[in-house]
């Protein structure tokens, strides 16, 4: 039940920003209300997932901060992999990945400069609350139900479908396959911790090397 309701984190994401301009009574769209609007929906995911696991008491398992930080093997070769194809898109083709971050160079870049506090400070919060709605409520609670292979897959799959529906990148495989990474990392690790950080560093990876190649 509280994985489906986390799940209101997505259109949250889109449908926020209005009522967050409203009682600021900012004119535009700016680096202070983008950030008051990635903690709005981290609050929410939060407080979700403070209502499973205290409230409701479900012994999710689900830690802060991990017992052990070590991803394994395989899942670090992944991330290299993936951040390395990543470079290499931008590196090709600059502008292309520039339409797609659009949004947020219209908020997050004055002139030649980069305001790197506010992206990274909206870039964690966007990450943390991503991963307790996916992994520690979505995919938590879908091992209950399928076992841990099949929950990975499912909760990839809604991963995917949440960015291609309500952030507008389209239907593309990319989220499905991070994903799959992130997930595998909470399973492995049963923090919200490591994934967060893993998920919050691609982002910043990946909106400054746009920023920077298309100066």
């Amino acid at each position: 039940m509280f994985a489906v309701v986390g799940l209101a984190h997505a259109p949250l994401v889109n449908y926020t920003p209005a009522a967050v301009l409203m009682v600021t009574g900012s004119p535009i769209w700016s680096p202070q209300v983008a950030t008051a609007n990635a903690a709005l929906v981290l609050c929410f995911a939060a407080f979700v997932a403070w209502l499973a696991f205290t409230v409701f008491d479900t012994h999710a398992g689900v830690t802060i901060l991990p017992r052990r930080w070590r991803i394994g093997a395989p899942l670090a070769a992944w991330c290299v992999v993936q951040e390395a194809w990543t470079v290499s898109t931008i590196v090709l083709y600059p502008a292309e990945q520039r339409a797609v971050a659009e949004w947020w160079f219209a908020t997050f870049v004055r002139g030649n400069e980069y305001l790197l506090g506010w992206s990274s400070a909206v870039i964690l919060m966007h990450a943390a609350a991503e991963e307790i709605v996916y992994r520690a409520l979505l995919l938590r609670a879908l091992e209950g139900t399928m076992g841990a292979m099949r929950a990975l897959v499912v909760q990839a799959l809604a991963f995917e479908l949440a960015h291609a529906m309500f952030y507008g990148y389209g239907v593309s495989g990319i989220w499905f396959i991070g994903g799959l990474a992130l997930g595998y990392a909470f399973q492995r690790t049963r923090s919200l911790a490591v994934p967060t950080l893993l998920h919050a560093a691609h982002n910043s990876l990946f909106f400054a090397l746009v920023w920077y190649f298309n100066q």
